[in-house]
Formats: C-alpha cells, sequence, structure tokens
C-alpha cells in the first residue's frame, strides 16, 4: 500500500517555484479545489488557498470565523498552515486550508483581500462580524480593520 501511495505522490520540490499536480488542484469529483496561488515576492513568497465552492458559500455567509495557523505540519518553503472555520450547526468545519509563506501584516491583508474578491466574483460579501483568532501580532492590525469584534486567544505555556 505504501509503494503504491508513494509512486502517486510528487517528489518534495527543493524550492518554492513548482507545480501543483492537478490531483491537488481538485476535490475527489474534479471540482476546483486550489482558489489562490500566487507569489507575493518574484519567486520567494507564495500565497496557496484551498477552498471549495461549497466551502467558500458556507464562509461567505458566516456572521463568525475561526482563525489559526500551525507550524508542526508546514511544508517546506512555507511558515505556516493557517485554517479558517465557520460555525454551523454548533460545530466548528474548516472552509479554507492556506499555506503562508510568513506571518506579516502584509501577508494576512493578502489573504483577506483574496477572500474578499472571491466573494465578490460568486456575487456574496466577506465580511464577517467576529473573528476569534489565536494571538498572532502581524493579524491582530488587519482584524483591527476587518471588524469590529474579535476574540483574541492567548495560550500560556507552563514550564
Amino acid at each position: 500500500m505504501s509503494k503504491a501511495r508513494r509512486k502517486k505522490t510528487p517528489v518534495i520540490p527543493s524550492t518554492v517555484m513548482f507545480d501543483i499536480p492537478e490531483s491537488y488542484q481538485q476535490t475527489l469529483t474534479t471540482k476546483r479545489f486550489l482558489l489562490i496561488d500566487l507569489f507575493l515576492k518574484r519567486g520567494q513568497d507564495r500565497l496557496l488557498i484551498f477552498s471549495s465552492d461549497q466551502q467558500l458559500h458556507l464562509l461567505f455567509e458566516s456572521t463568525t470565523i475561526f482563525m489559526d495557523g500551525t507550524f508542526d505540519i508546514t511544508p517546506a518553503h512555507f511558515k505556516q498552515v493557517y485554517l479558517i472555520h465557520t460555525e454551523k450547526f454548533g460545530q466548528g468545519l474548516p472552509v479554507a486550508f492556506c499555506l503562508l509563506p510568513n506571518k506579516r501584516g502584509k501577508t494576512y491583508l493578502e489573504l483577506f483581500e483574496r477572500l474578499k474578491e472571491q466573494a465578490i466574483v460568486m456575487g456574496k460579501q466577506f465580511n464577517p462580524k467576529r473573528i476569534i483568532i489565536d494571538y498572532e501580532p502581524g493579524l491582530l492590525p488587519v482584524i483591527q480593520q476587518e471588524v469590529s469584534v474579535f476574540i483574541l486567544i492567548i495560550h500560556v505555556q507552563h514550564a
């Protein structure tokens, strides 16, 4: 089983300049999944956003979103995997999976701008009333521009 999987899995790229195989750009039902593939700096920083149309509809209809990044599973050439969830039926549902090159405010702003553009394309608005985030200094000013109410969660580590 693992040999067969390895044959289908592409080689891990050595730079940020790589083509994304079609099988990673689509859902299992061949619908678009790769929403944004954008170079922020000349071949150095790349922003990838994965989300299906169904997930985007949930995102753009939601008044509350949850945003959080993780660093443990981040692929090479990216700084973090950033997830956006909405609340539906009392459950948190993942609606966007982002690969971010850094933790700068400009990058988070670009993420918001691209989602707003996609909302317009779909005849909707990306205008959450509340955003719940983990503490991230680069994100705070961007969030404060976007919403009037945000909840900041600060993790305290015990030694």
